[in-house]
């Protein structure tokens, strides 16, 4: 409301200048509007839902160390490494108290003959050492050149895509496996085991 009466009082003023301070108030708007994009789209990075929260993935029935390429519903999914502790790509982006960065590389390909979408922020979670489970948030990590984005990805056929997926991870905490569900509710869910814990 206070950011709506901001815009009604340089909109009065507007119609009450001259032409000449008309173009200055109509370029007030213009920079206010810039800077409550730029404050709403900062606070939508920090207001993201972050981890931990329980996740509903089934028990895998594939289970590999780091490097093994599952087959997952069309998908040919590669656990590449762990990235321990991962640093915000944003300076201003920090964990929560008591938590970490933990970024996933994965390397995902389409073994098949037609496009595939879907999510891996809705399929991979981490297994911590108290057997707690944790689910990805949406902050980018400097260490990774590309992170997949929270939403719908698109591999078109054989087409491969790497990307990092974070995990907030209490402090001292070590992350003993990190599973890939299948987006299919009859498919198999895989893990990999990191030999920690």
């Amino acid at each position: 409301m206070q950011d709506r009466s901001i815009f009604v009082r340089l909109a009065n003023m507007a119609s009450r200048s001259g032409s000449t301070n008309r173009w200055t108030v109509v370029t007030a708007i213009g920079v206010t509007c810039g800077v409550l994009g730029l404050l709403s789209a900062a606070f939508h990075e920090r207001s993201q839902p972050i981890s931990p929260s329980t996740s509903t993935h089934p028990i895998p029935s594939k289970v590999g160390p780091i490097g093994t390429a599952f087959d997952v519903h069309g998908v040919r999914v590669t656990l590449e490494r762990i990235i321990d502790p991962a640093t915000a790509a944003l300076s201003y982006t920090f964990p929560r108290a008591g938590m970490r960065y933990v970024a996933l590389v994965l390397d995902l390909a389409n073994t098949s003959g037609t496009t595939s979408t879907d999510s891996p922020y809705d399929l991979v979670s981490v297994v911590g050492g108290e057997s707690t489970v944790l689910v990805p948030d949406v902050t980018r990590v400097a260490e990774c050149p590309q992170n997949f984005q929270p939403g719908i990805f698109t591999l078109g056929p054989f087409d491969d895509q790497r990307g990092c997926i974070t995990v907030q991870v209490p402090l001292g905490d070590q992350p003993v496996a990190v599973r890939y569900a299948s987006p299919d509710p009859l498919g198999h869910s895989v893990q990999w085991n990191l030999g920690r814990g």
